[in-house]
């Protein structure tokens, strides 16, 4: 699959990586969004897929997984494809958030990353409470950004 540069915002809540910190995501156990030549639907009565055409004659789905997705979200979603880049959710509407404040958490487990240069590598779970990036919260800790990969914008929101 070609790797598609990421939209500015997040396709669910529209708000900016910038205004949510964390990373964007495409995919975790109950939310996914990506372009696919097979239709998926149903599935997990808790968190089912739905395919919607590309364009009306050609062979390409947006398949998105979840019970978030409304048809505005979905269109947001196709319309973002074809503009040749890439729908992400954020870290808060992907349930990759701390347990205490509500920030993201500094290494969203078990998900999907979508990075700066369009590269989606999948973040492995990792048997130990990382933090979230709220230096104001309990469960706040400084995470070695770099320490995996350099392309990592994890910063707290400045608004």
């Amino acid at each position: 699959m070609i790797n598609r540069l990421p939209a500015d915002r997040c396709v669910l809540c529209q708000k900016t990586l910038d205004e949510i910190g964390g990373r964007r995501l495409t995919a975790t156990g109950a939310n996914l969004v990506k372009l696919s030549s097979q239709y998926l639907g149903g599935g997990d009565k808790r968190f089912p897929y739905q395919s919607v055409k590309l364009t009306d004659d050609g062979d390409n789905y947006v398949v998105v997984q979840g019970t978030a997705w409304t048809a505005e979200a979905i269109d947001r979603a196709k319309e973002t494809f074809l503009k040749g880049l890439r729908p992400w959710f954020c870290q808060v509407c992907g349930h990759r958030q701390c347990s205490k404040c509500g920030f993201p958490l500094n290494y969203p487990v078990a998900a999907d990353v979508l990075y700066d240069d369009g590269e989606n590598p999948h973040c492995m779970i990792i048997p130990a409470d990382l933090g979230c990036i709220n230096p104001r919260c309990e469960k706040y800790k400084i995470f070695i950004r770099n320490g995996f990969d350099p392309r990592i914008k994890s910063d707290i929101p400045t608004t």
